[in-house]
């Protein structure tokens, strides 16, 4: 887990990421936490469960390498990356030069609207 991200409206602010949030919990708790979100398996596992998906039918799509691609790839599903959001081109080819095969995704789209056919115009 990363330890701080930078985002929101002012970029001079960092904000901290789960890693610390969760680090800080389980000194409190003085326990070891379980973490279920993605890209882990019991996520995966309630899925599974709660809507019966065909895994060979599914697609997990999104617009992170290290959370969605990984969570799909992770558990076999096919993988699509939107460019609309945090990660980008240059993040697969990263992964690609790291041979981090867990984080390049099958497909790719600017958005999600880019699957929606354009209508023709009459």
């Amino acid at each position: 887990m990363s330890s701080y991200q930078i985002s929101g409206p002012n970029p001079n602010v960092i904000i901290p990421d789960a890693g610390p949030i969760l680090a800080a919990v389980q000194t409190a708790a003085n326990r070891e936490a379980l973490v279920v979100g993605k890209p882990n398996t019991p996520a995966y596992d309630y899925i599974c469960r709660r809507w019966k998906i065909n895994p060979s039918r599914t697609i997990m799509i999104g617009d992170r390498t290290n959370t969605d691609v990984k969570f799909g790839r992770d558990h076999g599903l096919r993988t699509m990356l939107v460019l609309s959001g945090c990660h980008q081109v240059e993040d697969i080819l990263e992964n690609q030069i790291n041979e981090r095969e867990d984080m390049i995704p099958d497909f790719y789209a600017d958005c999600l609207g880019a699957l929606i056919p354009q209508r023709c115009k009459a």
